[in-house]
C-alpha cells in the first residue's frame, strides 16, 4: 500500500478504507440521530438516549457499541 503523501494531495487507500468504514457506520438514521443529540447536548445517560431516539436499551447499546468501535463516541 502506498502511504499518504500530504504534499501530493492524495489520500492513501488505507485512509480511504477507514473513512468508508466510518461512513458506513453513520449510514443509519438512528446513529445519525445519536450523533446529532450528542453533538448538540454533550454526554447523556443511556436511559435518556433511549427516550430521545425511541429505541429499546439493547438496540441502543448495539448502535453505541458500533459507534464506539469506529471511534465516534467514548
Amino acid at each position: 500500500m502506498k502511504p499518504s503523501n500530504p504534499c501530493s494531495g492524495e489520500l492513501s487507500v488505507e485512509l480511504l478504507e477507514r473513512m468508508a468504514g466510518v461512513l458506513k457506520i453513520l449510514a443509519h438514521a438512528h446513529r445519525l440521530k445519536l450523533v446529532e443529540i450528542l453533538q448538540r447536548e454533550g454526554e447523556a445517560p443511556v436511559h435518556v438516549l433511549m427516550v430521545r431516539v425511541g429505541l429499546p436499551q439493547a438496540t441502543l447499546s448495539q448502535h453505541l457499541n458500533q459507534m464506539r468501535r469506529a471511534g465516534l463516541v467514548r
